[in-house]
């Protein structure tokens, strides 16, 4: 299973990913040429029956003339329900609490 983690990891051109505090998740960023998939995205890594495999979530797009949300620096919640989103752009830091489990717009 790791493996295929891996390779999901490499085909979305995944940057700093980081493993929830239970091990549950992973939370990674994405920035690339497909402006639809650039942002923050979790990966559950619970264990599912054979053949079902857990596909990758955005839940926080980076806009593409806005927000840039792959510059953003990561930090999970010690319950693993949710990614606090530091953002620092143009001198202005803001800060975004994010539910791990819902698509969020900023």
């Amino acid at each position: 299973m790791r493996l295929l983690i891996l390779v999901a990891f490499a085909l979305a051109a995944a940057a700093e990913p980081l493993l929830s505090p239970d091990g549950s998740r992973v939370a990674y960023k994405v920035s690339g040429d497909d402006p639809t998939k650039n942002g923050i995205w979790v990966l559950d890594l619970s264990e599912m029956p054979l053949g079902i495999a857990r596909e990758p979530r955005l839940i926080l797009k980076s806009a593409p003339k806005g927000r840039d949300f792959s510059q953003a620096t990561l930090e999970w919640s010690a319950d693993s329900k949710q990614l606090l989103v530091k953002l620092e752009q143009l001198k202005k830091q803001e800060n975004f609490l994010i539910d791990a489990n819902n698509p969020t717009d900023a």
